[in-house]
């Protein structure tokens, strides 16, 4: 299987990077935002059908975190979510991923 479509920016999303440019990643609102985010992130992951589902929705949320991040302006993190993307990939041979993961990296550097 292997392959998952990566997850598009949600309204929840541009809500996140809005509050993380404009109040910073320290604010408690912002922080709130992130959390709960994550959470129902997380509950994705879980609900995925097959444990292969489960890892490629984990790698998926990862990289939209590094995405968010990146777009936010906080390199440390998103470079901090692409490894965890990449490391995961690697770990369960997801080679395509992880090559992908890779080329997204390249591209912004």
């Amino acid at each position: 299987m292997e392959e998952m479509p990566k997850q598009e920016p949600t309204y929840e999303f541009e809500q996140m990077k809005n509050a993380l440019q404009e109040k910073g990643i320290d604010d408690p609102a912002t922080k709130e935002l992130l959390i709960a985010w994550t959470r129902m992130q997380e509950e994705k992951v879980a609900n995925g059908a097959t444990p292969e589902v489960q890892v490629l929705a984990q790698i998926d949320f990862e990289r939209l975190r590094a995405r968010l991040y990146y777009e936010s302006g906080y390199r440390e993190e998103d470079i901090e979510a692409y490894n965890d993307a990449l490391r995961i990939a690697i770990q369960e041979g997801f080679v395509s991923v992880q090559t992908d993961i890779e080329n997204e990296i390249n591209d912004l550097k």
